[in-house]
């Protein structure tokens, strides 16, 4: 960098992108349940946990998980943290997630897809642990960008359960009933491709490739 090319205005910081957390790993949970009682044993005995789930509105979603965990625990407003596409406010709020997520008060933050690049959780010893809930409506890419929102959890073990069920109906029950409108068909079909990379012929060869290079 020739410094005399810098507009006198302006103040350059370099960054060492090349600082390597520590190695995490997998847990792996055969059975949806056996993985949401871990979230809920986690927050018994005390954890702060950051989970990250693929949906906001089925029964198994941030809104209705949220709402679970603060019957569960008969917690007050804001011991829970939920973010999805249309929680604008609080989205707004991550620029300062270092502060809002790591309140005394909070005790689990979660969320889907919506909170990924950008959102830098650096403190260390704040989270315990990432529990995360993977299905293939969701990118690969995204997927690992969220999980690791969190850089330096207490624990390296991610808790993980993952299935691979398809969001797009001809996956189990044949063609899809969709418009027959040309850009409809062609926006599908791309969905498609990215599904299908996903899910890699029905296996999480995929998967596993992709978690080799983050862990």
């Amino acid at each position: 960098f020739d410094g005399s090319y810098a507009l006198p205005a302006f103040r350059y910081e370099v960054i060492d992108s090349s600082f390597q957390g520590p190695p995490r790993s997998f847990v792996l949970y055969d059975k949806r349940e056996q993985w949401w009682e871990n979230v809920l044993d986690a927050l018994t005995s005390g954890k702060k946990i950051f989970v990250f789930v693929p949906s906001k509105n089925v029964p198994r979603g941030v809104l209705k998980l949220a709402e679970k965990l603060v019957g569960h625990f008969s917690w007050e407003e804001g011991r829970v943290l939920s973010y999805h596409a249309d929680a604008n406010k609080e989205k707004d709020a991550v620029v300062d997630c270092e502060n809002v997520w790591g309140h005394k008060d909070v005790h689990c933050v979660l969320t889907n897809s919506c909170i990924t690049v950008g959102v830098d959780f650096n403190r260390q010893r704040v989270f315990d642990e990432v529990h995360a809930f993977y299905s293939p409506q969701v990118s690969l890419r995204d997927f690992f960008q969220v999980i690791y929102r969190v850089r330096n959890p207490i624990s390296p073990n991610m808790h993980l359960y993952r299935t691979k069920r398809c969001p797009f109906p001809d996956h189990y029950i044949g063609e899809p009933r969709l418009p027959k409108n040309q850009t409809y068909m062609d926006l599908y079909e791309g969905l498609k491709i990215e599904h299908y990379a996903n899910v890699n012929a029905h296996s999480y060869e995929t998967f596993d490739m992709i978690a080799e290079y983050f862990i």
